[in-house]
């Protein structure tokens, strides 16, 4: 459904028979690729919504540099041209079904792991598999950090590890104070990684801590924290993230840094809460005398 936002009333409507649609994304500027795990892949154009191509696999998908797709078929990433759907290149993989893909921030480099197996960092320019990596741990996710030789990994049991070009230790090894790593979300910005536990916990780490990777901040809350959408404000000191409850909630986490933060629960009186939550700064506040 495409949506006017100033009033909002229905603009159009179109029913595909593939199932529920978990994710929407945009292939360029013209291109909408409908998608959810297994498949099928559906990109249409903009803005009459008439199908382009169709692929048979689904989620997990990456959007590359230069107009690049990757997917995941098993534990192969395949890569195609995001405007045609040509040009598919296959890159082999492990036996297995692919957790996830996520890229670095230049968006040429793809790491993934299988359940059970080795992460695997690939490259999507050079069409090839840089390297592999086994954990100790079964590895829920990975990221490649801004320097494309490093990759951090994360273990269900709570280790957070970082690997560095072709040794086959980690450089350094930290387990976050979490009793499981459930999810985590990665900031090329400013190199942090928040973690959400299964206990209802949640940490953030700094990553390029002079020592190694470092606790920002640690909190729990009554309720489930959740990456369905999270806000780290401007100085670093709070983190605002939604919580699965019975009702729409959020959970703030302030005092960040310091020996004692405190999280808050914010019961919103809505019946769904949409979109991520946005912190402001002082300054923004200031300039915004009417936000909340």
């Amino acid at each position: 459904k495409e949506w006017n936002l100033p009033d909002g009333s229905l603009v159009r409507e179109q029913k595909f028979n593939d199932g529920p649609v978990t994710t929407l994304r945009f292939f360029g500027s013209d291109r909408l690729a409908i998608t959810r795990p297994g498949g099928p892949l559906r990109v249409v154009g903009l803005p009459d919504f008439d199908t382009r191509y169709v692929k048979p696999f689904g989620e997990p998908v990456v959007v590359l540099a230069n107009g690049r797709v990757g997917a995941s078929r098993n534990a192969n990433v395949i890569l195609f041209d995001g405007g045609t759907g040509d040009n598919e290149v296959e890159l082999k993989g492990e036996s297995g079904t692919s957790l996830f893909l996520h890229t670095d921030a230049d968006k040429r480099y793809i790491v993934s792991t299988v359940v059970n197996g080795p992460c695997m960092l690939w490259d999507a320019k050079l069409n090839r598999i840089v390297r592999r990596y086994t954990t100790n741990d079964v590895c829920v996710d990975a990221w490649v950090i801004n320097n494309p030789t490093r990759v951090l990994t994360c273990g269900a049991r709570g280790a957070i590890s970082v690997w560095q070009g072709d040794r086959p230790t980690p450089v350094y090894t930290r387990t976050a104070r979490l009793s499981t790593i459930a999810q985590s979300d990665f900031r090329h910005s400013d190199n942090t990684l928040l973690v959400i536990g299964g206990n209802d916990e949640c940490g953030l780490w700094s990553i390029d801590h002079p020592g190694g990777a470092a606790p920002c901040f640690y909190a729990t809350s009554q309720y489930s924290f959740t990456l369905g959408g999270y806000a780290v404000s401007p100085d670093g000191c709070s983190v605002a993230s939604k919580v699965n409850a019975d009702f729409p909630r959020y959970a703030l986490a302030t005092g960040l840094g310091s020996t004692a933060p405190r999280t808050l629960q914010l019961a919103i009186d809505m019946h769904a809460v949409q979109g991520n939550p946005v912190l402001l700064s002082n300054d923004e506040v200031a300039d915004r005398k009417s936000t909340r």
